[in-house]
């Protein structure tokens, strides 16, 4: 009869060691997934901007083209004065409205790789905080035992 204090003792530090464990191995799994979602998006927001940036690309010529069409049909060198300065400024504006597209894509993606490297960083953190409990109430059980056994 004098060992049941002991054995309860002991069964509840493996259970609270067991539940530490499970919760911890849980939040680490949750927290990896949802880093890798973060990557999806990272990598989602690349491509959509690299998307827009070719259409921005594209529109950018169209508009070019239909200027130069405009200063041929009304007869207008293109090479030289404000039609040619016409023409430069439109393939500037251009490509600035496409590394503007394609920035803004980086900017968004770096967010989301932050936030997958903060979860990873979490999912660690986790699995050595549930290490630590682990070990914490198995040694709480070992002092409580041996302060029983001593009457303490």
């Amino acid at each position: 009869m004098a060992a049941l204090p002991y054995f309860l003792i002991a069964a509840q530090a493996g259970q609270q060691a067991i539940n530490a464990r499970r919760q911890g191995v849980y939040e680490s799994q949750r927290l990896e997934q949802n880093a890798g979602l973060a990557d999806d998006q990272a990598a989602d927001v690349l491509a959509r901007g690299a998307d827009s940036a070719q259409r921005a690309r594209l529109a950018g010529k169209g508009v070019l083209g239909s200027n130069k069409v405009a200063l041929a049909s009304q007869g207008i060198d293109q090479t030289s004065g404000t039609a040619a300065d016409l023409l430069e400024e439109t393939t500037t504006v251009s490509e600035l409205d496409r590394l503007a597209i394609l920035n803004n894509a980086h900017r968004a993606a770096w967010g989301y790789k932050v936030d997958a490297a903060e979860m990873r960083a979490g999912a660690e953190q986790t699995r050595k905080a549930s290490k630590s409990a682990i070990r914490s109430t198995l040694l709480t059980a070992a002092a409580q035992t041996y302060a029983r056994k001593k009457g303490y």
